[in-house]
């Protein structure tokens, strides 16, 4: 049986994958809509709100347990072997435990 405290670490490391994810997504609708390509507004909207969601919930989490985290803006590729482009966007990770 889990500690309460590695369930805690699981629940920000998930939440930790869903906000790089949307980070990632926001980002390429973004440069897809920059490239002139037709992009939903709804669908930009849809992943910032749930990126601003998940950001609100990870740090209040984290700040709760004392789990420090690090967000830091990048640029990341994006893509496969055949298809590639560089995005800018935010990405966080755990620095510390409590």
């Amino acid at each position: 049986m889990k500690t309460k405290n590695a369930t805690l670490i699981g629940m920000i490391d998930a939440m930790i994958k869903d906000y790089n994810d949307f980070s990632e997504l926001v980002a390429l609708c973004y440069a897809q809509k920059k490239d002139g390509e037709k992009v939903d507004e709804g669908t930009i909207q849809w992943n910032r709100g749930h990126l601003y969601c998940i950001e609100e919930y990870l740090t209040d989490l984290a700040k709760e347990i004392g789990v420090e985290l690090s967000f830091e803006c990048g640029m990341h590729k994006f893509g496969f072997d055949d298809w590639q482009r560089w995005l800018e966007y935010v990405t966080v990770r755990r620095v510390k435990n409590f």
